[in-house]
């Protein structure tokens, strides 16, 4: 797994708040009116409002499972409120925690709350969300509650349409974070149709983390593979998987090409020691419950199986790196001419005019099994 680079991060995040902030909190105003409305508030509206609050009370009052319908009729204001003061009595709210719901719908108003939400960085995304529901009293029923306003889906495609355009500018990965094999590069053919795209998983479910669904680093571009069909509806925690935002594998967690002769390895993929560091778990899983396969993103991800059968790619890469070991190696003094000039920049250069890899584990999203390729390349180049 590959960390995500963000180049010129201070003005993405600057660009993404600016174009996401003012229709999420239309979203959120309409839900604390909607709710003011149950509560009996009445509050001047148009006929367009009220058409978005009338909706919003039938959600609420579908939520409460009541089974009362509101009336289909005349959109005056009113009417309406006149009608819903009539249902609400035969409603039971209670559960949904409306007034609490509508305290932190009024925080996150307040100040740079709502911003602060949105910029969170990957390592506090988990705790600022526990903490808000805590501190406001909020149960799982009151989460269908915050879909109404953060839904990602649903009537909510006017944000995630501009979401989406945003992170398709900015094309943050060229490959998937979690495995860096699929291509996940926007791409748009010559009468500017997308030709490729990605998927953006959120890393946090947006169905239990619903205040997350439009946090910049809760959103991850990655392919169909790793986020539909390996990882599905597995639910995502702090301490059992990686948010590639905060972290890759780097040097923690090594791919290692197991010799079985006759042009035959076996791949595995190891820790390095100590053994007990934190992303240990969130990248190998729980090493007192091994076969949870729901714990780790190598296991999430398939990453073993993905890295099989990749005996003529090993093979070459074991090759060239010994080569570059008993040959490059010994004669690497003639090729320094300037003082800033490395061995370790000239064993990039070799490393990437021959191969098709990134050696920098900055540029490891440009190229497919860059990660992998580069540890294999030095585990056999001594």
């Amino acid at each position: 797994m590959i960390k995500i680079i963000i180049p010129d991060e201070t003005k993405f995040i600057s660009d993404y708040c600016s174009t996401i902030l003012p229709p999420l909190q239309v979203r959120i105003n309409d839900l604390i009116v909607t709710i003011d409305y149950i509560q009996g508030k009445k509050k001047s509206l148009g006929t367009e409002k009220i058409k978005s609050i009338k909706a919003l009370v039938k959600k609420l009052i579908d939520l409460a499972n009541s089974g009362f319908n509101i009336a289909s009729y005349s959109f005056n204001q009113n009417v309406f409120f006149n009608h819903l003061t009539a249902v609400v009595p035969n409603v039971n709210f209670s559960s949904l925690n409306l007034t609490q719901v509508k305290s932190l719908l009024l925080h996150l108003l307040e100040a740079n709350n709502l911003e602060d939400l949105l910029k969170k960085q990957a390592s506090g995304l988990k705790i600022t969300n526990d903490s808000l529901l805590t501190q406001f009293g909020l149960g799982p029923n009151s989460k269908d509650v915050l879909k109404l306003a953060f839904n990602y889906e649903d009537h909510d495609k006017d944000i995630s349409s501009k979401v989406r355009t945003l992170f398709k500018e900015k094309n943050l990965t060229h490959t998937c974070p979690y495995c860096n094999i699929e291509q996940t590069k926007y791409l748009v053919n010559s009468n500017n149709k997308t030709a490729h795209s990605f998927q953006l998983d959120h890393f946090f479910d947006k169905a239990t983390h619903p205040l997350l669904c439009f946090s910049i680093f809760n959103l991850v571009p990655s392919g169909y593979n790793c986020n539909v069909t390996n990882k599905g509806s597995i639910h995502f925690t702090d301490d059992f998987h990686l948010n590639p935002y905060d972290e890759g594998f780097g040097d923690h967690v090594k791919f290692e090409a197991i010799s079985l002769g006759n042009k035959k390895y076996s791949i595995q993929l190891n820790p390095n020691k100590p053994t007990s560091l934190p992303i240990h778990k969130k990248v190998l899983g729980d090493p007192k419950n091994k076969n949870d396969l729901t714990k780790g993103n190598a296991n999430v991800f398939e990453l073993r199986a993905l890295y099989q059968d990749l005996e003529n790619r090993v093979d070459r890469i074991v090759k060239k790196a010994v080569a570059y070991s008993t040959i490059h190696k010994k004669g690497i003094s003639r090729f320094f001419t300037t003082e800033i000039t490395t061995k370790e920049e000239l064993k990039a250069s070799w490393y990437e005019n021959d191969f098709d890899y990134a050696y920098y584990e900055n540029d490891f999203h440009k190229f497919e099994y860059s990660k992998f390729a580069k540890d294999i390349f030095e585990q056999y180049y001594t």
